[in-house]
């Protein structure tokens, strides 16, 4: 499998987050395409196996589509903490995403 470049990473999860938001949007009752449904499932068994924090914010970030001042106010944290957070997801992802596939 070859590795996903950073910038595939932002755009997967875009689609995860898009995904999430029509999803609540229409009552689930979007139909799903096996493409996306295999997107989201790669991205959440890697993110199983991540720290609780980065969990969170994959959580808060692309399920519930919190910004990253909304995430700052829930969590009483600096706006500044919330992009650190997303630094140490991203690579997080570039080091772990498909790892149960090789």
């Amino acid at each position: 499998m070859m590795k996903l470049t950073r910038e595939q990473i932002k755009k997967d999860l875009t689609e995860i987050r898009y995904f999430y938001l029509m999803r609540s949007s229409f009552n689930n009752k979007v139909q799903e395409s096996k493409e996306v449904l295999d997107l989201v499932d790669k991205y959440e068994k890697a993110i199983k196996t991540a720290p609780i924090r980065l969990q969170g914010y994959y959580i808060e970030r692309y399920m519930n589509d919190s910004s990253a001042k909304e995430m700052a106010d829930k969590w009483n944290r600096s706006v500044e903490f919330v992009m650190k957070l997303k630094r140490e997801f991203l690579k997080y992802l570039l080091e772990n995403i498909g790892k149960d596939e090789q």
